[in-house]
């Protein structure tokens, strides 16, 4: 059943959602199933994004039960662009509490091209003004060290990443690699009570309405350069 059915006929779809989004291969699945502490999302290691349409979990966070939701990334090579933003509105659009928070997961490397270009097509779908101030940047697939120091991470970060970080408040934690890390570990309990952290300082929900409007506006500016 897809989520746009689920959020209408599950009893909990009142609770706020956080949204997994990012990159294909990034991640994101398998960090979603450390979060839960089960494998409930399909994951894969390959290019190809396994998730297809939006998977959803309830999750409690700092008392607070949320509905996790997995988004396909960007680029897929099953779908053209249009048809993934398609179904990651779908969420936001069946969301009467609103979209929490936003977990931007993405692998640490250089910040290339092909994830600069993934990034603002996703943030602009999104209205990148409003969306900055509800996402924490997940960094996966970290070594050990890096993992255990963060002042390593950072000494990796070039201009174009900092910039975005800086736009994000400067949110953003380690997934720690689960072959290499115990869930018990306190390392993992670390970069975990971080996030925690940076969720309960969220801003009120981003919302269906101001994501329609942004939708509306974009359409209409795009409409008149085409002019």
């Amino acid at each position: 059943m897809e989520l746009c059915d689920r959020s209408f006929t599950d009893p909990y779809s009142t609770a706020p959602t956080i949204l997994l989004i990012g990159k294909t291969g990034s991640g994101k699945s398998t960090f979603a199933n450390a979060l839960i502490g089960e494998k409930k999302f399909q994951a894969s290691e390959s290019p190809e994004s396994r998730t297809q349409i939006c998977q959803s979990t309830l999750i409690n966070l700092n008392g607070q039960e949320y509905n996790l939701v997995d988004t396909p990334g960007i680029p897929n090579v099953r779908k053209p662009d249009y048809e993934v933003l398609g179904e990651i509105a779908r969420p936001i659009g069946n969301s009467s509490r609103g979209i929490m928070v936003i977990l931007y997961v993405m692998a640490l490397s250089e910040y290339k091209e092909e994830e600069q270009i993934a990034t603002d097509l996703i943030l602009k779908f999104l209205d990148q003004e409003e969306s900055y101030r509800h996402i924490i940047v997940i960094f996966t697939k970290c070594n050990k060290k890096q993992t255990e120091d963060r002042s390593l991470i950072e000494d990796s970060f070039n201009d174009k990443l900092e910039s975005f970080l800086e736009k994000v408040g400067n949110r953003w934690v380690v997934s720690p690699n689960p072959e290499i890390f115990e869930p018990n570990d306190p390392v993992v309990k670390r970069h975990l009570n971080d996030l925690k952290h940076y969720i309960r300082l969220m801003p009120k929900p981003y919302t269906r309405d101001v994501f329609w409007k942004a939708r509306f506006a974009h359409v209409i500016i795009s409409w008149i350069r085409s002019l």
